[in-house]
């Protein structure tokens, strides 16, 4: 169920002796740009480009929150996923997810943000 994979995903990301970096300077700082398909598996392939444009902060991982809704039965799906990559000031970084268990069928929109960063310490 991937809800209950999201809320498992969660509780390690609260237990991690991290500094999580400010909501707002990660607003003014990480910029980020994606596309979405489905493959000829009819699984959903995202790719994506962040960028670092802080001065200073380097951050070490990025947390993605990706929602979708089934357009027949209106349902909505809520996951998280990470991306553990230095993305140092000044720096774009590629990145491609393949969801194998697809429980984006049957949908025609995806959308994906930027949810948490981590900074190194």
């Amino acid at each position: 169920e991937p809800e209950a994979e999201a809320s498992k995903f969660d509780e390690v990301i609260m237990s991690l002796d991290e500094r999580i970096a400010d909501k707002e300077a990660m607003r003014k700082t990480v910029r980020h740009e994606y596309r979405w398909k489905k493959n000829f598996f009819n699984q959903t392939v995202v790719r994506g480009l962040i960028t670092n444009s802080s001065d200073s902060l380097v951050y070490k991982r990025v947390i993605f929150k990706i929602w979708c809704q089934n357009r027949t039965t209106g349902k909505e799906y809520i996951q998280r996923f990470p991306i553990d990559a230095p993305l140092e000031p000044g720096e774009t970084l590629s990145y491609k997810k393949t969801f194998l268990m697809d429980w984006m069928s049957n949908t025609n929109h995806v959308e994906i943000e930027v949810e948490s960063v981590f900074t190194l310490q």
